[in-house]
This record gives C-alpha cells, sequence and structure tokens, in this order.
C-alpha cells in the first residue's frame, strides 16, 4: 500500500516540464532529511548531488520507472548525522538500452525507521523524461 502511495505521487509529478517542479521546491522545503537535490546527465548517466542529514547516519535510494525498478535499494552510508547537513553525491550508471522508451526516470531517495523499518522521509527525484 505505502509503495501504490508513493508511485500515485510520483505520477502526479510526472507531468511537470522541468527537472525539479514547483511542486518538487514546495516538499524540498519539507524535508526534514534531503535538500538543494540537484541532477545532471542525460541518457541514462547521472551525477545527482545534495544534502542530507539521516536520523541513523544512512539512508537508501532506488532508480525506477514506475513499473521497472533499474537499482534496487542501495544502503548509503552518510558522513553525518541529525541535526548536521552534510553534502552527499550519488553516481548512476543505467544500459542505455534498459531506458523506458516513454515516462520518466525517478530516483528515491529516503530513510528507514527506526521503529518498524518502514520506508520515511521519501524525496523522489526526476533524472530524465523520455
Amino acid at each position: 500500500m505505502k509503495r501504490l502511495l508513493l508511485l500515485l505521487g510520483l505520477l502526479s509529478m510526472l507531468t511537470a516540464p522541468v527537472k525539479m517542479s514547483a511542486m518538487e521546491n514546495e516538499k524540498a522545503e519539507e524535508n526534514p532529511v534531503f535538500r538543494n537535490v540537484k541532477v545532471s546527465g542525460e541518457k541514462g548517466n547521472y551525477e545527482v548531488s545534495g544534502e542530507a542529514r539521516p536520523i541513523k547516519g544512512v539512508f537508501y535510494f532506488t532508480v525506477e520507472d514506475g513499473h521497472n525498478e533499474f537499482i534496487f535499494e542501495t544502503k548509503r552510508d552518510h558522513k553525518t548525522k541529525f541535526p548536521v547537513w552534510a553534502p552527499f553525491s550519488i553516481s548512476i550508471d543505467i544500459d542505455k538500452n534498459k531506458l523506458p522508451l516513454n515516462g520518466s526516470l525517478i530516483l528515491n531517495l529516503y530513510e528507514r525507521s527506526k521503529k518498524d523499518n518502514s520506508i520515511i522521509h521519501t524525496y523522489p527525484v526526476q533524472l530524465e523524461q523520455f
């Protein structure tokens, strides 16, 4: 159910003509863990940078198009923990032959709850629209 809600939220963002819509900017200001996220690159090769302050000192990411997962859950150790912000960068390489023909490629940044390991503080980022 949580994954369905996440996908519905992502689908509502896919109509934005630019990489970061006004809705994402608004959401970015509200996210307690991720901020100032920027994307460069195209055709499967992307560089993502930003700042994070994960509660446990780790965060996770996936890459998908709403139907297929291109990068499964990947854990990232971070330099600092909440409340200190620190920069992060992620290099993403996806085989050009596996990229979707239509739609958007989405990077999902998130944490996992200490209490029940559920996904929290989700921060979706559009990598590219095809």
